[in-house]
């Protein structure tokens, strides 16, 4: 298959892996709320911001050797592919060891990021079940889903996946509504991922057998110390992101409680659901973006990312839009209005959620050229500001103080260096029509924003069908007012042949 069609079957398969994750999220969420209660999902966020931070361990080592794959895939050679996928295996187990030690280092120190004493449950117990989650992650087969992903396969994933989340979720409402016991819920995750990763590794041996050869000779210590230099600079990247993302639910814990932690989880479950449902494009045009790269034509990939930032810009731009508009609306009509936070709250939200979309894509093409090195001081910077900023705002104005330094984070960091440093090393062109260009997208969707917003209190109809009339009419007029803005731009016009043609491939 080309580039295009992987990356179009990786992403409709991704789509459909997605809602159902969406789907049984919400149905799995409301459920652990009605028979065990806010304080769990506080639990649930903390933990898993906690060892988010660990997987820090794994010194962006997948990144660096995906990236060191696509060449030898592109070119065939198998022997070099065997050597790359044995060396990722017995990183990864390593890895996995680490982050065991580390927790158990780290757990006699639970008790001092939690405001309040927790009786409901024994947080050591349930903290070691994550941990045990997070490290089987490294510890079994992930060489095999990274080589999936590499060789544009990552639709093999994503169906296997499909199944699981729907028995995995089942399992888990089950046990929850008969044994309302949180330990059991966490035993069912548990076995159903490390199931799931035992049959893929099992089908991607039996698709490409070669990759269960042991390699005649091992990657060479210049290979070696190079992919380490790269796993350098590729961990300051991530301790930027991970302090970005998992530190807040930690800050959130310290100064103002588990409960709030679990308010803030239900809207994060949201935005959540919605990056990774959009986070399907960028999973499914990676590989191709590194194949491409490798045949060098400089002019046609400015032009392919130009028309990725536009497809980007309207994906989360209308998403920002019905955040912004209907989250509020969306969590009465889920759990009650006894679980909303503020206007200020959902604003800042939206903008995270924006902005978040942005760095997605600059973190795609980064990693996909192998710009690893290229960037150390800039990330630092952002991850010790994040923090700062994010304990003394929690202090003054809660919630919104520790988003607020997220963001401030973000624009300080990854929004204006990355793509200086792809302009410059890849395009070498001058960078600031990338700047000015998503300044006025995001002013467009500001707009866009305000007039929909306007539109559906004037169309007021409460209750679920208000919530899906309203929805409705944020995305036809977005789509309205985007057609009739860039219909003679070259990046839309392009945009619809490819819709074109896949569609008349799929009515064939």
């Amino acid at each position: 298959m080309t580039r295009t069609e992987n990356s179009t079957k990786n992403m409709y398969t991704g789509i459909i892996n997605q809602f159902l994750t969406l789907i049984f999220r919400f149905i799995t969420r409301t459920v652990l709320i009605r028979y065990l209660g806010t304080e769990f999902l506080g639990i649930n966020g903390l933990f898993s911001n906690i060892l988010t931070m660990l997987s820090l361990a794994d010194l962006g080592i997948g990144s660096a050797l995906v990236y060191a794959l696509y060449k030898p895939i592109a070119e065939n050679d198998y022997e070099r592919q065997t050597i790359i996928i044995n060396y990722m295996q017995k990183a990864y187990r390593t890895i996995g060891i680490i982050i065991i030690g580390i927790g158990i280092l780290i757990s006699p120190f639970l008790s001092y990021i939690i405001k309040e004493k927790v009786t409901i449950i024994n947080i050591y117990i349930v903290f070691f079940m994550y941990l045990f989650q997070t490290a089987s992650t490294y510890l079994f087969f992930p060489s095999r889903i990274e080589f999936l992903g590499a060789n544009q396969k990552r639709y093999i994933y994503n169906n296997i996946n499909s199944i699981f989340i729907i028995l995995s979720n089942i399992f888990q409402i089950i046990i929850l509504i008969i044994f309302r016991n949180f330990y059991l819920y966490l035993i069912t995750i548990i076995l159903f991922n490390v199931i799931q990763e035992f049959i893929i590794a099992t089908i991607t041996e039996k698709k490409y057998s070669f990759i269960k050869d042991t390699p005649k000779k091992p990657l060479s210590k210049e290979e070696k110390k190079d992919i380490f230099k790269d796993c350098g600079a590729l961990m300051i990247y991530r301790t930027n992101y991970v302090i970005l993302t998992a530190t807040d639910n930690i800050i959130i814990s310290k100064y103002i409680g588990l409960i709030a932690v679990g308010l803030y989880s239900n809207y994060l479950l949201v935005t959540n659901s919605i990056t990774n449902l959009l986070n399907i494009f960028f999973n499914s045009i990676t590989a191709s973006i590194g194949n491409l790269h490798v045949y060098n034509e400089k002019e046609k990939e400015y032009f392919i990312f130009k028309t990725i930032n536009f497809i980007t810009v309207i994906l989360f731009g209308i998403s920002c839009v019905g955040i912004y508009t209907l989250i509020n609306n969306f969590i009465t009509i889920w759990i009650g209005e006894e679980y909303l936070l503020s206007k200020s709250f959902v604003i800042i939200i939206t903008i995270n959620l924006y902005v978040e979309g942005l760095r997605k894509l600059l973190a795609t093409y980064r990693t996909s050229y192998g710009l690893f090195r290229q960037a150390k001081i800039i990330p630092i910077v952002g991850a010790l500001t994040n923090i700062v900023i994010s304990i003394i705002l929690v202090q003054k104005i809660g919630i919104f103080g520790v988003l607020l330094g997220t963001l401030i984070s973000n624009l300080i960091s990854f929004m204006w260096y990355d793509p200086l440093l792809i302009y410059k090393k890849v395009f070498n062109k001058n960078v600031l029509s990338y700047y000015i260009s998503n300044i006025l997208y995001m002013l467009l969707f500001v707009c866009i924003s305000i007039i929909c917003e306007k539109v559906c209190k004037l169309i007021a109809i409460n209750g679920l069908l208000g919530f899906l009339i309203h929805g409705i009419i944020c995305v036809i007029m977005s789509l309205i007012i985007i057609v009739i803005v860039f219909s003679r731009t070259k990046y839309f016009t392009y945009l619809k042949e490819i819709i074109n043609k896949i569609l008349k491939k799929e009515v064939k």
